[in-house]
Protein backbone atom coordinates (compact mmCIF):
# COMPACT_ATOMS: atom_id res chain seq x y z
CA UNK A 1 0.00 0.00 0.00
CA UNK A 2 1.40 3.20 -1.26
CA UNK A 3 -0.20 6.57 -1.85
CA UNK A 4 -0.64 7.67 -5.40
CA UNK A 5 1.95 9.67 -6.82
CA UNK A 6 -0.48 12.42 -7.64
CA UNK A 7 -0.03 16.04 -7.75
CA UNK A 8 -2.06 19.17 -8.79
CA UNK A 9 -1.24 20.12 -12.13
CA UNK A 10 -3.01 23.73 -12.52
CA UNK A 11 -0.82 25.64 -14.89
CA UNK A 12 -0.40 28.09 -12.21
CA UNK A 13 0.50 25.58 -9.39
CA UNK A 14 2.11 22.77 -10.86
CA UNK A 15 5.38 24.20 -11.42
CA UNK A 16 6.04 25.20 -7.28
CA UNK A 17 7.40 22.37 -5.32
CA UNK A 18 4.35 20.66 -3.89
CA UNK A 19 5.59 17.03 -2.92
CA UNK A 20 3.21 14.08 -3.22
CA UNK A 21 2.54 11.97 -0.56
CA UNK A 22 5.01 9.46 0.21
CA UNK A 23 4.71 5.87 1.90
CA UNK A 24 5.55 5.81 5.76
CA UNK A 25 7.81 2.90 5.11
CA UNK A 26 11.57 3.52 3.36
CA UNK A 27 13.22 0.64 1.09
CA UNK A 28 15.80 -1.70 2.60
CA UNK A 29 19.50 -0.77 3.20
CA UNK A 30 20.82 -0.90 -0.48
CA UNK A 31 17.82 -1.67 -2.04
CA UNK A 32 16.88 1.00 -4.87
CA UNK A 33 13.83 1.58 -6.88
CA UNK A 34 13.04 3.25 -10.53
CA UNK A 35 9.84 4.60 -11.60
CA UNK A 36 7.85 6.17 -14.52
CA UNK A 37 4.86 8.29 -14.11
CA UNK A 38 2.68 9.89 -16.65
CA UNK A 39 -0.39 12.65 -15.58
CA UNK A 40 -2.29 13.35 -18.43
CA UNK A 41 -4.20 16.80 -17.30
CA UNK A 42 -7.11 18.70 -19.00
CA UNK A 43 -8.12 21.87 -18.44
CA UNK A 44 -11.12 24.16 -18.96
CA UNK A 45 -12.48 27.02 -17.09
CA UNK A 46 -13.47 30.91 -18.37
CA UNK A 47 -14.11 33.48 -15.77
CA UNK A 48 -14.74 37.04 -16.34
CA UNK A 49 -15.29 40.35 -14.18
CA UNK A 50 -14.79 43.83 -14.30
CA UNK A 51 -11.17 43.40 -12.96
CA UNK A 52 -10.12 39.93 -13.98
CA UNK A 53 -9.87 37.57 -16.66
CA UNK A 54 -8.82 33.67 -16.35
CA UNK A 55 -8.77 31.57 -19.03
CA UNK A 56 -7.15 27.73 -18.45
CA UNK A 57 -7.77 26.10 -21.57
CA UNK A 58 -5.34 22.87 -22.70
CA UNK A 59 -3.83 19.94 -21.33
CA UNK A 60 -0.70 19.44 -19.49
CA UNK A 61 1.57 16.34 -19.76
CA UNK A 62 3.79 15.44 -17.07
CA UNK A 63 6.36 12.68 -17.22
CA UNK A 64 8.37 11.61 -14.32
CA UNK A 65 11.39 9.68 -14.19
CA UNK A 66 12.07 8.90 -10.51
CA UNK A 67 15.05 7.15 -8.38
CA UNK A 68 14.73 5.92 -5.23
CA UNK A 69 17.71 4.64 -3.18
CA UNK A 70 17.61 2.98 0.94
CA UNK A 71 20.54 4.61 2.30
CA UNK A 72 20.44 2.90 5.69
CA UNK A 73 17.98 1.01 7.98
CA UNK A 74 15.48 3.77 8.15
CA UNK A 75 16.74 6.17 5.20
CA UNK A 76 15.04 6.54 1.95
CA UNK A 77 16.60 9.23 -1.14
CA UNK A 78 14.87 10.38 -4.15
CA UNK A 79 15.36 12.02 -6.80
CA UNK A 80 12.55 13.30 -9.34
CA UNK A 81 13.67 14.29 -12.94
CA UNK A 82 10.15 15.73 -14.50
CA UNK A 83 9.66 16.76 -18.61
CA UNK A 84 6.64 18.49 -19.19
CA UNK A 85 4.70 19.80 -22.09
CA UNK A 86 1.30 21.85 -22.28
CA UNK A 87 -0.35 21.97 -25.58
CA UNK A 88 -4.12 21.95 -27.49
CA UNK A 89 -4.20 18.11 -26.37
CA UNK A 90 -6.19 15.40 -27.62
CA UNK A 91 -9.28 14.60 -24.74
CA UNK A 92 -11.82 17.27 -25.15
CA UNK A 93 -14.01 15.16 -27.27
CA UNK A 94 -13.56 12.47 -25.18
CA UNK A 95 -14.49 14.36 -22.16
CA UNK A 96 -17.31 16.64 -23.77
CA UNK A 97 -18.92 12.87 -24.84
CA UNK A 98 -18.65 11.54 -20.97
CA UNK A 99 -19.91 14.27 -19.38
CA UNK A 100 -23.03 13.86 -22.18
CA UNK A 101 -23.01 9.92 -21.18
CA UNK A 102 -23.18 10.89 -17.60
CA UNK A 103 -25.62 14.00 -17.71
CA UNK A 104 -22.71 16.13 -16.09
CA UNK A 105 -22.69 19.68 -17.33
CA UNK A 106 -19.98 20.83 -19.63
CA UNK A 107 -19.00 24.07 -18.18
CA UNK A 108 -18.95 26.10 -21.52
CA UNK A 109 -16.18 23.74 -22.30
CA UNK A 110 -18.81 22.44 -25.55
CA UNK A 111 -18.83 26.10 -26.91
CA UNK A 112 -14.64 27.29 -26.90
CA UNK A 113 -12.80 26.60 -29.56
CA UNK A 114 -11.58 22.53 -29.92
CA UNK A 115 -8.05 21.82 -29.25
CA UNK A 116 -7.36 25.54 -28.07
CA UNK A 117 -4.18 26.45 -25.75
CA UNK A 118 -4.87 29.71 -23.95
CA UNK A 119 -3.62 30.07 -19.80
CA UNK A 120 -4.54 33.45 -19.61
CA UNK A 121 -4.61 35.70 -16.32
CA UNK A 122 -5.14 39.30 -16.81
CA UNK A 123 -5.89 42.13 -14.33
CA UNK A 124 -6.54 45.24 -14.60
CA UNK A 125 -6.08 45.28 -18.56
CA UNK A 126 -2.61 43.59 -17.81
CA UNK A 127 -1.50 40.42 -18.74
CA UNK A 128 -0.32 38.71 -15.53
CA UNK A 129 0.10 35.03 -17.15
CA UNK A 130 -0.40 34.32 -20.82
CA UNK A 131 1.08 30.94 -22.63
CA UNK A 132 -0.61 30.47 -26.33
CA UNK A 133 2.23 28.36 -28.05
CA UNK A 134 2.98 24.80 -27.16
CA UNK A 135 5.76 24.66 -24.50
CA UNK A 136 7.59 21.59 -23.32
CA UNK A 137 10.99 20.15 -22.09
CA UNK A 138 12.63 19.88 -18.41
CA UNK A 139 10.77 21.12 -15.10
CA UNK A 140 12.02 21.79 -11.56
CA UNK A 141 13.77 19.13 -10.20
CA UNK A 142 12.99 17.71 -6.89
CA UNK A 143 15.20 15.73 -4.32
CA UNK A 144 13.75 13.93 -1.13
CA UNK A 145 15.06 12.33 2.06
CA UNK A 146 12.56 9.78 4.15
CA UNK A 147 13.12 8.54 7.20
CA UNK A 148 11.04 6.03 9.43
CA UNK A 149 10.28 6.31 12.56
CA UNK A 150 11.12 2.87 14.85
CA UNK A 151 8.25 3.92 17.15
CA UNK A 152 5.65 1.51 15.34
CA UNK A 153 2.46 1.42 17.26
CA UNK A 154 0.46 -1.38 16.27
CA UNK A 155 2.10 -2.40 12.95
CA UNK A 156 1.34 0.73 11.52
CA UNK A 157 4.35 3.11 10.49
CA UNK A 158 4.87 7.21 10.96
CA UNK A 159 7.63 8.75 8.34
CA UNK A 160 8.65 11.75 7.56
CA UNK A 161 10.00 13.36 3.90
CA UNK A 162 12.07 16.66 3.69
CA UNK A 163 11.79 17.83 -0.08
CA UNK A 164 13.57 20.39 -2.27
CA UNK A 165 12.62 21.90 -5.64
CA UNK A 166 15.26 23.49 -7.75
CA UNK A 167 14.53 25.47 -10.20
CA UNK A 168 15.35 24.14 -13.03
CA UNK A 169 12.45 24.54 -15.29
CA UNK A 170 11.84 27.83 -17.85
CA UNK A 171 9.41 29.50 -15.84
CA UNK A 172 8.33 31.62 -18.75
CA UNK A 173 6.97 28.84 -20.55
CA UNK A 174 5.41 27.35 -17.47
CA UNK A 175 7.65 24.56 -16.98
CA UNK A 176 8.41 25.59 -13.51
CA UNK A 177 8.15 28.48 -10.95
CA UNK A 178 11.35 29.86 -10.84
CA UNK A 179 11.10 29.49 -6.76
CA UNK A 180 13.26 27.16 -4.96
CA UNK A 181 11.17 25.39 -2.33
CA UNK A 182 11.17 23.42 0.74
CA UNK A 183 8.55 20.89 2.15
CA UNK A 184 8.48 18.51 4.79
CA UNK A 185 5.35 16.04 5.37
CA UNK A 186 4.38 13.50 8.18
CA UNK A 187 2.91 10.19 7.34
CA UNK A 188 1.47 7.56 8.91
CA UNK A 189 0.00 4.48 7.00
CA UNK A 190 -1.95 0.92 8.79
CA UNK A 191 -1.50 -1.18 6.37
CA UNK A 192 -4.29 -4.35 4.79
CA UNK A 193 -4.07 -7.43 6.78
CA UNK A 194 -3.77 -10.96 4.73
CA UNK A 195 -5.80 -10.86 1.39
CA UNK A 196 -8.23 -10.95 0.36
CA UNK A 197 -10.99 -8.42 1.30
CA UNK A 198 -9.19 -6.65 3.80
CA UNK A 199 -8.64 -2.80 4.36
CA UNK A 200 -5.98 -0.04 5.07
CA UNK A 201 -5.39 3.58 5.03
CA UNK A 202 -3.04 6.22 4.99
CA UNK A 203 -2.91 9.69 6.17
CA UNK A 204 -0.44 12.95 6.14
CA UNK A 205 0.29 16.30 5.59
CA UNK A 206 2.68 18.63 5.77
CA UNK A 207 4.19 22.13 4.87
CA UNK A 208 5.55 24.26 2.04
CA UNK A 209 7.94 27.21 2.08
CA UNK A 210 8.71 28.87 -0.83
CA UNK A 211 11.11 32.10 -2.17
CA UNK A 212 9.07 34.54 -4.59
CA UNK A 213 9.13 33.09 -7.88
CA UNK A 214 8.11 34.32 -11.59
CA UNK A 215 4.26 32.96 -11.01
CA UNK A 216 2.30 35.94 -10.20
CA UNK A 217 5.15 37.36 -7.84
CA UNK A 218 3.56 39.87 -6.00
CA UNK A 219 -0.05 37.67 -5.80
CA UNK A 220 2.11 34.31 -4.68
CA UNK A 221 2.06 33.09 -0.88
CA UNK A 222 5.39 31.84 0.48
CA UNK A 223 3.85 29.35 2.36
CA UNK A 224 1.29 26.48 1.32
CA UNK A 225 -0.27 23.69 3.52
CA UNK A 226 -1.18 20.58 2.34
CA UNK A 227 -2.64 16.87 3.09
CA UNK A 228 -3.77 13.52 1.90
CA UNK A 229 -5.87 10.60 2.98
CA UNK A 230 -6.22 7.53 1.47
CA UNK A 231 -8.50 4.13 2.15
CA UNK A 232 -6.95 0.85 0.50
CA UNK A 233 -8.86 -2.30 -0.53
CA UNK A 234 -6.93 -5.31 -0.69
CA UNK A 235 -8.99 -7.39 -2.83
CA UNK A 236 -6.32 -9.80 -3.59
CA UNK A 237 -2.72 -10.66 -2.96
CA UNK A 238 -1.59 -8.87 -5.63
CA UNK A 239 -4.56 -6.49 -6.73
CA UNK A 240 -6.05 -3.42 -5.09
CA UNK A 241 -8.48 -0.74 -5.62
CA UNK A 242 -7.48 2.86 -3.47
CA UNK A 243 -9.82 6.20 -3.19
CA UNK A 244 -7.58 9.34 -2.11
CA UNK A 245 -8.02 12.69 -1.53
CA UNK A 246 -5.58 15.35 -1.72
CA UNK A 247 -6.17 19.11 -0.35
CA UNK A 248 -3.76 22.08 -0.31
CA UNK A 249 -4.10 25.72 0.71
CA UNK A 250 -3.99 28.48 -1.96
CA UNK A 251 -0.68 29.77 -3.51
CA UNK A 252 -1.80 33.37 -3.98
CA UNK A 253 -3.97 35.92 -2.71
CA UNK A 254 -5.82 38.92 -3.85
CA UNK A 255 -7.50 36.50 -6.60
CA UNK A 256 -11.06 37.57 -7.02
CA UNK A 257 -11.84 34.20 -8.62
CA UNK A 258 -11.84 30.85 -6.36
CA UNK A 259 -9.22 29.38 -8.97
CA UNK A 260 -6.76 31.91 -8.30
CA UNK A 261 -7.65 32.76 -4.77
CA UNK A 262 -8.76 30.03 -3.15
CA UNK A 263 -7.92 26.47 -1.69
CA UNK A 264 -7.93 23.22 -3.45
CA UNK A 265 -8.88 19.54 -3.35
CA UNK A 266 -8.81 16.87 -5.75
CA UNK A 267 -10.40 12.97 -5.31
CA UNK A 268 -8.18 9.88 -6.62
CA UNK A 269 -9.59 6.70 -7.62
CA UNK A 270 -7.52 4.12 -9.28
CA UNK A 271 -6.19 0.68 -9.16
CA UNK A 272 -2.90 -1.43 -7.99
CA UNK A 273 -1.19 -4.33 -9.17
CA UNK A 274 1.48 -6.04 -8.77
CA UNK A 275 2.61 -7.64 -11.97
CA UNK A 276 5.87 -9.26 -10.70
CA UNK A 277 7.46 -9.69 -7.57
CA UNK A 278 9.60 -6.68 -8.17
CA UNK A 279 7.69 -4.81 -10.67
CA UNK A 280 4.27 -2.54 -9.90
CA UNK A 281 1.75 -0.48 -12.04
CA UNK A 282 -1.10 2.15 -10.73
CA UNK A 283 -3.79 3.28 -13.01
CA UNK A 284 -5.60 6.25 -11.43
CA UNK A 285 -8.05 9.21 -12.58
CA UNK A 286 -8.45 12.05 -10.56
CA UNK A 287 -11.33 14.82 -9.98
CA UNK A 288 -11.10 18.59 -8.53
CA UNK A 289 -13.36 18.83 -5.60
CA UNK A 290 -12.79 22.25 -5.88
CA UNK A 291 -13.80 23.83 -9.47
CA UNK A 292 -11.13 25.18 -11.31
CA UNK A 293 -8.23 25.04 -8.29
CA UNK A 294 -7.03 21.81 -10.09
CA UNK A 295 -7.41 20.20 -13.81
CA UNK A 296 -10.76 18.78 -14.89
CA UNK A 297 -9.80 15.33 -15.18
CA UNK A 298 -5.89 13.43 -14.59
CA UNK A 299 -5.00 10.19 -15.72
CA UNK A 300 -2.47 8.80 -14.09
CA UNK A 301 0.45 5.67 -15.03
CA UNK A 302 2.70 4.78 -12.62
CA UNK A 303 5.58 2.20 -12.90
CA UNK A 304 8.00 1.09 -10.72
CA UNK A 305 10.24 -1.53 -10.54
CA UNK A 306 12.70 -2.69 -7.54
CA UNK A 307 16.30 -3.78 -7.67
Amino acid sequence: MRPFPTRNLSPLVQGFGLPVARPATVLDGGAAEVGITVQMASHFLERRSDAETLVMDGETNRYELGLAYGAGQRLRIDLVVPWIQHGRGVLDGFIEGWHDTFGMPQGGRELAPRRRLLYLYQRDGQDRLRLDRKADGPGDVLLQAGWQSPWSGNGSPVGLTLSLKLPTGNSDRLLGSGSTDLAMALQADHPPGPAPLSWGCFAGGGILAMSTGDILPDQQLNVVWFATLGLNWQLFRHLALQTQLDGHTSFFKDGGFQAVGGPSAQFILGGMVDLTRAIALDLAVSEDLVVGTAPDVVFLLNLRRRY
